[in-house]
């Protein structure tokens, strides 16, 4: 019996002790809260990986305003040929014969619209100038057909 009461004293001497323990930790002030602003902006506009990834996007949607550009002036041209002028007047460095390439391949879509006018105003056409007339009209139909596809794409 005796061992038992010095079981349960030693049992309430814990349970004191870690009452007071207890109670000074609990009486203790929570630690102050603190509270951060990130200003989101200002790291987009500072971070110089974020920096070359829109000059790049930039520099992408330039280069695609100036192929649609293109295409736009130079309806009278086939596929290939509007293909062969984007990739020439896209070049960093264009040469001597590029430019003159360039120069050829506008002349040629300005020659096929000035023959398109003359055929649309020719009173009386024979069958040859109808088949060429309506020939020019398909690719001039089929360019801009392109063109709107790929404004609405970009």
């Amino acid at each position: 019996m005796l061992g038992l009461r010095k079981m349960g004293l030693i049992l309430a001497c814990g349970f004191a002790v870690a009452a007071i323990v207890g109670a000074g930790a609990s009486a203790a002030p929570p630690p102050e809260l603190k509270i951060g602003v990130v200003d989101a902006p200002k790291i987009d506009d500072n971070a110089p990986r974020i920096k070359q990834y829109k000059e790049e996007l930039d520099a992408f949607g330039n280069l695609l305003r100036k192929k649609l550009d293109i295409r736009s002036q130079n309806q009278m041209l086939d596929e290939n040929e509007i293909k062969e002028l984007i990739d020439l007047s896209t070049k960093e460095k264009p040469t001597d014969a590029d430019n003159a390439r360039i120069k050829a391949l506008v002349e040629l879509d300005r020659s096929k619209y000035d023959e398109l006018q003359k055929l649309q105003e020719a009173k009386d056409p024979n069958e040859q100038q109808k088949a060429r007339l309506n020939e020019l009209m398909d690719l001039q139909k089929r360019s801009k057909e392109m063109f709107n596809a790929l404004s609405k794409d970009y």
